[in-house]
């Protein structure tokens, strides 16, 4: 367990105010607002901890006036109160450490931000009601153990920039049903959807994510060859791509949740989906009509 020793922000501020600027010793630690934080030679905020009360955590862009950098390892490590964290208001944060989020039970969603260039092992593994999780950071890597167990997880959003999925990254995510992966990623870990039973990978035939998912005997879903009405991506349009559209239109939020899925779902292409589309789909299968 690591050892803090805390300096109050008005007594640090008067410091800094009235003496040259301070290199804190590495056991030390500022507490402001429920964040444990040093300042590095950089002259940057790095976050060691949160015990604060707040459920939803905003990362602020600076405390005491240093830029936060870096969110470091374990510091929201089994907090099981926070639902949300933003980090976008953090304007030059560029790491998130080692299980820096690793056990949050009740945090719902996350965004990583473009700035973030570096995320740590299993920093978000065991998030057990996480559901939705968008990656737009400058990563190369989605690292190990990144999202493991993360059984609720049912949307997730890779940046551009990945270039490597690693070991157990998205494995054990039993509601993850489909993943799209951009061509950027040439390299995948034999394992890192283990346990993913359900999933679908979605790629560009000949891409190097499809080439995995044949060799992984992972189903495979090419976007540009989806027929219109393919609701659930499974390459033909059946009675259950109409039951999609209409648990999406009671409320179920999983029944549709990609943009190729809404594309695919909006039959009569007016821009929405409704039970108009539900219905122009029963027409079809009917044979009213042999095409939209």
């Amino acid at each position: 367990m690591k050892l803090f020793n805390k300096i109050t922000a008005c007594a640090l501020a008067a410091l800094i105010m009235l003496l040259a600027p301070v290199v804190m010793a590495a056991d030390s630690y500022i507490s402001l607002n429920g964040f444990s934080f040093s300042i590095n030679s950089n002259g940057e905020a790095v976050i060691y901890e949160y015990d604060g009360d707040e459920t939803n955590v905003v990362i602020p862009e600076k405390l005491l006036g240093a830029y936060v950098a870096e969110i470091s390892s374990y510091a929201f490590n089994g907090n099981s109160s926070i639902k949300t964290v933003v980090l976008g208001n953090a304007s030059r944060l560029s790491r998130i450490g080692d299980n820096a989020f690793n056990g949050c039970s009740s945090l719902s969603e996350i965004t990583i931000p473009e700035t973030v260039e570096e995320i740590g092992f299993g920093a978000f593994q065991n998030c057990c009601e996480l559901k939705t999780a968008v990656i737009n950071g400058n990563i190369s890597e989605l690292p190990s153990q990144c999202f493991y167990n993360c059984e609720n997880l049912s949307s997730i959003k890779l940046s551009d920039s990945i270039a490597k999925i690693g070991e157990f990254a998205l494995s054990e995510c039993d509601s993850l049903t489909h993943i799209t992966i951009p061509n950027s990623v040439s390299e995948i870990s034999d394992n890192a959807f283990s346990g993913s039973d359900d999933i679908r990978i979605l790629c560009e035939r000949g891409s190097d994510a499809y080439e995995y998912a044949q060799s992984m005997n992972i189903d495979t879903v090419v976007p540009d060859e989806c027929p219109l009405g393919d609701v659930n991506l499974d390459g033909k349009v059946d009675i259950i791509d109409v039951t999609q559209i209409q648990k999406y239109k009671i409320g179920d939020s999983k029944a549709i949740d990609t943009e190729l899925q809404l594309r695919l779902a909006d039959v009569n292409r007016d821009g929405k989906v409704t039970i108009r589309d539900a219905t122009l789909i029963q027409m079809y299968l009917a044979k009213y009509f042999d095409q939209f």
